[in-house]
């Protein structure tokens, strides 16, 4: 299995030794809980990724429009849908990158969350 991102994929047995180093080096850092979490998602794990998807860097809201879209497919992915609204919620309402898809997701969560009678 490759890891997400390059052309012809790396083992992820190298880049966990790539995050094993980074993580030493950094151990409370942003980017080695983003990493862990991309990792826990190829790993099939999505629910243990969302703990390292945090916002620590308020203020920076592109990093967090960012964490934002990745906790919506997480919680999406676990059938979560209304907590996956809050974060395509939060897209529409913060984010100028592309109002109409975030506003398809978040119609697309809210579809999943109504009662089926309700349709």
């Amino acid at each position: 299995m490759g890891t997400v991102g390059e052309k012809e994929g790396t083992k992820t047995t190298q880049t966990d030794l790539h995050l094993k180093i980074v993580t030493e080096m950094f151990p409370t850092g942003v980017v080695v809980d983003i990493n862990r979490a991309q990792r826990c998602i190829i790993g099939g794990q999505v629910a243990q990724a969302i703990p390292h998807m945090h916002t620590k860097m308020a203020g920076w809201k592109n990093f967090e429009h960012f964490l934002f879209w990745q906790l919506y497919w997480c919680h999406g992915m676990l059938g979560d849908f209304t907590a996956a609204s809050e974060y395509s919620k939060r897209l529409m309402a913060e984010s100028k990158w592309s109002p109409a898809v975030y506003t398809f997701m978040h119609a697309l969560a809210l579809v999943r969350t109504c009662p089926k009678n309700a349709k």
